[in-house]
């Protein structure tokens, strides 16, 4: 059954828990894995599937899986979170570390999120959006929807697109000392949820560094131990 007044995602009431995981960017299978990690299975439970979105609906908690960046997460957050049914939600992921500090394959509660490209990153715009509920020594986020061109990547190619736009590595060079990681939604989901839920919304974004940010390709190797890492933090935090 399709909700068409949610045309975007066309999910009905019935997939809308009180809790809600959010999912974006990452493997389909691994967040699966992740989650039987915990000895939660997702077999045989209701599930709805329309454009780039899939919601599993368990008995504690809604599960939402979709695509990376903005695109992908204004729509949902909108069609989800006006409906008043959610109450809570957590987005999880992997990041890219911007310091040598931040260790690889461990997820960690995102205490504030700044723009670094995203459309909301405007010249009257905050340059920071806090969680509702993160947690005392949580770690900050840089947050981008470019993943190479907004980077500090050796390629020829990210550099020509860096000089396509001008301004955009110096953004870079000034906001990446500010931030523990790099991402591509959690600043969107901040100031989206903050719009939608208002303060009837408890909302906080996990991510752990899967690479360097400077290094994209070690990503695959980190990336499972990372959702393993932020579900079990994620649930908990649900809770």
């Amino acid at each position: 059954m399709l909700d068409r007044r949610r045309p975007n995602t066309c999910v009905p009431d019935s997939f809308l828990s009180e809790r809600c995981l959010l999912c974006c960017g990452e493997d389909y299978l691994e967040l699966i894995s992740a989650l039987s990690s915990l000895g939660i299975s997702a077999e045989g439970l209701p599930e709805h599937i329309y454009r780039c979105y899939r919601i599993i609906l368990f008995d504690e908690f809604t599960l939402v899986w979709t695509g990376i960046g903005t695109g992908c997460l204004e729509p949902l957050l909108h069609e989800v979170l006006t409906s008043g049914l959610i109450m809570s939600i957590t987005l999880i992921g992997t990041a890219g570390a911007l310091n040598e500090k931040t260790p690889k394959g461990k997820a960690a509660f995102i205490e504030s999120a700044i723009n670094g490209v995203t459309p909301f990153a405007t010249d009257n715009a905050p340059l920071e959006y806090p969680s509702s509920k993160a947690p005392d020594g949580a770690l900050k986020v840089l947050s981008s929807d470019l993943y190479y061109g907004f980077s500090a990547i050796d390629s020829p190619f990210v550099t020509r697109l860096q000089q396509s736009v001008p301004g955009m590595r110096a953004r870079f060079e000034a906001l990446k000392v500010k931030a523990d990681l790099i991402d591509m939604e959690t600043a969107q989901f901040y100031r989206l949820c903050k719009v939608y839920g208002q303060d009837r919304l408890a909302f906080v974004a996990i991510k752990g560094a899967a690479n360097n940010a400077a290094d994209p390709h070690q990503q695959t190797f980190h990336s499972a131990a990372v959702l393993r890492s932020a579900v079990e933090l994620g649930l908990g935090w649900l809770s």
